[in-house]
């Protein structure tokens, strides 16, 4: 004969609540500790959880957006590179301009130097 156990499936308990027959055995003074340490674990972790989907939402939101501020970003950057290819290709400019400069500036400063040499 088989007999009826607490965790049997489909038993229902006092009043046919859906909780195990399991809650007739504890006695009020145990359940005072039990809810205790429930609390004392189960508010934190609670706390935690919705402190991290919170983050997650706020993460999504943001990424959505990131779509103009990107964009944005995007057309800043292609300026900033444009700025810097004009910069390089004026001191490249101003490099060759320098190098043909040299031998002028010299011839300049040999006739001043034979300038100096006859009237010395």
């Amino acid at each position: 004969m088989a007999t009826a156990s607490a965790f049997d499936i489909g038993q229902q308990g006092p009043q046919g609540s859906p909780f195990p027959v399991l809650l007739e055995q504890i006695v009020p003074g145990e359940l005072i500790p039990l809810l205790a340490i429930a609390l004392t674990f189960g508010i934190p972790i609670v706390a935690i959880l919705t402190s991290h989907q919170r983050k997650m939402a706020e993460l999504i939101h943001q990424g959505q957006g990131d779509h103009q501020s990107q964009a944005a970003l995007m057309h800043e950057l292609q300026s900033l590179r444009a700025e810097v290819a004009q910069l390089r290709a004026s001191m490249h400019q101003q490099a060759l301009d320098l190098d043909d400069l040299r031998p002028l500036a010299r011839r300049d400063l040999q006739q001043r130097i034979g300038e100096s040499d006859a009237n010395g």
